[in-house]
């Protein structure tokens, strides 16, 4: 089916899609910073979503809390905070760490809030 690259861009596109579909607002794509990079960001009822979506061909959503390790959250509440100092229009809002599963018929799970600076909802 390609590389996972190709998978990754892909299953971004078809979150992008569902997200406004579902009548978000995306303020960015694919934001990098020193320390990582957040595949999506979203904002509706002033609230600012950081997401991470996982594209996966043989696993299910249960692997989902091991694919996205303590380090790997770190960096992407490490970078939201870079885009909150980049754009402090974004500060007064809530804000929140969401993952997207993409299966591998391109079905959609998105779990609001999946994870904090503590872990694991």
């Amino acid at each position: 089916m390609g590389s996972s690259k190709a998978k990754g861009d892909t299953g971004e596109d078809l979150a992008s899609h569902w997200f406004s579909e579902h009548h978000y607002h995306i303020i960015k794509r694919n934001l990098r910073s020193p320390t990582g990079e957040v595949d999506i960001i979203v904002y509706r009822d002033a609230c600012v979503a950081f997401v991470e979506v996982k594209s996966w061909q043989g696993l299910n959503k249960l692997s989902l809390a091991d694919s996205i390790h303590s380090r790997k959250r770190r960096n992407i509440i490490t970078t939201a905070r870079f885009f909150l100092q980049k754009y402090p229009e974004w500060k007064q809002f809530r804000s929140r760490f969401d993952v997207v599963f993409v299966g591998s018929e391109g079905q959609l799970d998105h779990f609001p809030g999946a994870f904090s600076e503590s872990g694991f909802q």
